[in-house]
């Protein structure tokens, strides 16, 4: 059988080119896994606020021990990159700093991401120990700690003469410096939603009859299309480690393949949109399944230790 009766000549050029984008945007995808730890403060403020003629009259205790301009801080630690991070690629403390002047008078893990994260921290005897190793001046030292991908440890602190300044301090094997965390931007939404819709069209090339009639030559355009949104969806998603359910993205994504199997244009056009109404409540349906997983937020569980 001659090649060109197994694929039309005129698909050759389109297909190696789709090929060429495909190994550039899969290329850019594996760069991208890079190890990287990351904070953000979640909540950060004085405990009582008042005008300074009523502060002056104010006095507090913390532990029975007066104390003055006490706040709260809040800070979550998180694995930002696509690499684990072992307890051996600490190379130092990791500190958690209040800033310059703050001394700090109670801390504790709120919330971890795993819930059961701190399960990870024991001793060379196998005991479970806290997260926090302890605290001194304007430093709380974190222990070090297996973090996979997403991972996250929410630390409060309580401080006298909180000014600002809180950063996370500490080196680690791989990483040039620990950075604040910042929210998926819009680029990577933009991906998704754009490869989803490419793979939604490609299934308008993708006819089962076409293909079983005519064989799968048929079927190549739409494939490589299909593939092609993929791609981008793919690195829209996995440039996102800490936001978003891969498995709620591509399953929303599929449904919108399946439903454009189920909207015909030639039966619309002829016999109008209610020819239609099955595939576009799947298209509907697939979407906001496409769009919860891209706004999912993994479940942070509280250790059993009291909250401040």
């Amino acid at each position: 059988m001659k090649y060109d009766e197994l694929i039309d000549v005129r698909l050759l050029a389109p297909m190696a080119t789709a090929i060429g984008i495909m190994v550039s945007i899969v290329l850019w995808i594996l760069n991208q896994r890079r190890k990287q730890l990351s904070y953000r403060i979640l909540w950060q403020g004085l405990l009582a606020q008042a005008t300074p003629d009523v502060a002056a009259r104010l006095s507090s205790r913390f532990d029975g021990n007066p104390s003055s301009d006490v706040g709260l801080v809040v800070v979550e630690v998180v694995n930002s990159g696509h690499l684990p991070i072992g307890p051996s690629d600490f190379q130092s403390r990791l500190v958690i700093s209040a800033g310059p002047g703050a001394k700090v008078l109670f801390t504790h893990v709120s919330s971890t991401t795993p819930g059961d994260l701190d399960d990870r921290c024991r001793t060379v005897d196998g005991e479970k120990k806290s997260l926090v190793e302890g605290f001194s001046g304007h430093e709380v030292v974190l222990a070090p700690i297996l973090l996979n991908q997403g991972d996250s440890i929410t630390v409060q602190i309580i401080a006298e003469n909180l000014r600002g300044g809180v950063k996370v301090i500490g080196h680690i094997n791989g990483i040039g410096r620990i950075s604040i965390w910042r929210a998926p931007t819009a680029v990577s939404t933009a991906m998704i939603n754009i490869g989803a819709i490419v793979m939604a069209l490609s299934a308008l090339f993708l006819e089962p009859k076409a293909i079983a009639q005519y064989g799968f030559s048929e079927a190549l355009a739409g494939l490589f299309f299909f593939l092609f949104g993929y791609t981008i969806l793919n690195s829209g998603v996995y440039s996102r480690p800490k936001t978003g359910s891969k498995v709620m993205i591509n399953t929303g994504a599929l449904v919108m393949v399946l439903s454009m199997w189920c909207v015909e244009p030639h039966a619309v056009v002829q016999f109008g949109i209610s020819e239609a109404l099955n595939g576009l409540i799947l298209l509907i349906l697939g979407y906001i399944i496409l769009t919860f997983g891209i706004h999912h937020k993994p479940k942070a569980s509280t250790p059993a230790m009291g909250a401040v």
